[in-house]
């Protein structure tokens, strides 16, 4: 599994950083235990011969460990002595990325998508042919939503305006499975933004809806909420509770 863009570009700001400061014989543990890396990716990196080649093949690995990993390297950034700079650095970088990617997806809403992208999405092709007031009712006519009167029944989440972090969104992603773009639809994601999550995760579904989420939670700020995300989850009704039950937890 690789990781999605935004992490991969987070990794490429922060190399600068990293080879000067981080030493790699600090974090390899918390990775290996989180089984964020190997114990042959550990093996590669010890035979480099300084500690600015060790820190530089980490960093040539992480992408292609997927998102945990970038989650993973973040943790434990926390938990080393004299690294709490660099996690900071991260964070900074995330924002700037966040900020190109809110400005990347208003572009891309003015974009009209191209024939295979329409192509490639085709079992809801009938939802480009119609305007943005009729949206509902084409979810409703592909999976069916849940009663209105029963919104509110069953169990309340512990935290609902909580704003989901990445780690929350990298377990829901795990479970979706096929019902991922639907609920996309009913978050106020467009087609032209499921198309380029596709196009940027051609071979890993779970990238994909990864990659839609934090389109999402990028969009939203601080609206992107364990409540948003639980309502949204609810109205489709061929999702089982089961992909999304921990959010009541968060």
């Amino acid at each position: 599994m690789s990781m999605t863009e935004p992490h991969r570009k987070v990794l490429e700001k922060v190399a600068p950083d990293f080879l000067n400061d981080l030493d790699s014989d600090d974090i390899v543990p918390y990775l290996l235990g989180d089984e964020a890396i190997s114990r042959d990716d550990r093996d590669k990196i010890d035979t480099k011969g300084t500690r600015r080649e060790k820190v530089a093949a980490l960093l040539d690995i992480l992408p292609r460990r997927g998102d945990g990993a970038y989650i993973s390297l973040q943790s434990s950034l926390t938990k080393t002595d004299g690294s709490m700079h660099l996690y900071e650095t991260m964070k900074k970088h995330e924002q700037w990325v966040y900020d190109r990617l809110q400005e990347e997806m208003e572009e891309e809403e003015k974009l009209p998508i191209q024939a295979e992208g329409i192509d490639s999405i085709n079992s809801m092709r009938d939802v480009d042919m119609r305007n943005e007031e009729n949206l509902q009712e084409d979810v409703k006519g592909c999976i069916g939503l849940l009663p209105l009167h029963g919104a509110d029944r069953g169990p309340q989440p512990k935290n609902p305006n909580k704003v989901l972090k990445d780690p929350d969104l990298l377990d829901l992603a795990q479970d979706l499975g096929e019902h991922w773009e639907m609920l996309a639809l009913i978050l106020g994601m467009s087609k032209a933004v499921i198309y380029q999550c596709k196009e940027n995760n051609r071979y890993n579904t779970q990238s994909q809806i990864f990659d839609m989420l934090y389109k999402w939670k990028c969009s939203q700020g601080k609206k992107a909420t364990v409540s948003a995300m639980l309502g949204a989850c609810k109205k489709i009704k061929l999702l089982g509770e089961d992909a999304y039950k921990f959010l009541y937890d968060l």
